[in-house]
């Protein structure tokens, strides 16, 4: 029986304090245990070793990075570049590959829909415009799918 590759967040690890279990793309999984085993190799990993560290100044570094990249730190529309904006970066992408609704909410671990559509999902008039292109096209008698 084949596995879905996964994380595991232990409750004390994370926002709701429940704990959760994530899955993760299936692309990464060789570079993670290509990872870990270097890490083994020099006596710096166990299985029990977290497998990201995220530092307190997390914010601070990559503002630093993005002051060495050149990169502004608001958009022309005033949107903020910070760390958080990681998370709708992913739900935002979920939506624009065709994710459904509800697992983008899965995936974003959100209790309510309205907040992961609303607040996190930023689609534009173009993709938009691609969705409605998904319908067949009934005028021109295109045969409707079996």
């Amino acid at each position: 029986m084949k596995q879905t590759p996964h994380i595991v967040l232990k409750a004390k690890d994370e926002k709701s304090r429940r704990g959760a279990t994530l899955p993760i793309h299936p692309d990464l999984v060789p570079y993670l245990k290509q990872w870990m085993e270097d890490k083994s190799k020099t006596g710096k990993a166990t299985p029990r070793e977290k497998l990201f560290r995220v530092p307190k100044a997390l914010d601070k570094i990559l503002n630093r990075d993005l002051v060495f990249g050149k990169i502004e730190k608001r958009d022309v529309l005033d949107r903020v570049i910070d760390v958080h904006a990681l998370r709708h970066t992913h739900a935002t992408l979920l939506a624009k590959r065709g994710a459904s609704p509800k697992v983008t909410q899965s995936a974003m671990r959100h209790s309510d829909i309205r907040l992961t559509m609303n607040v996190y999902s930023h689609l534009e008039l173009d993709d938009v415009a691609e969705g409605i292109k998904l319908i067949p096209d009934f005028l021109n008698g295109e045969p409707e799918e079996k």
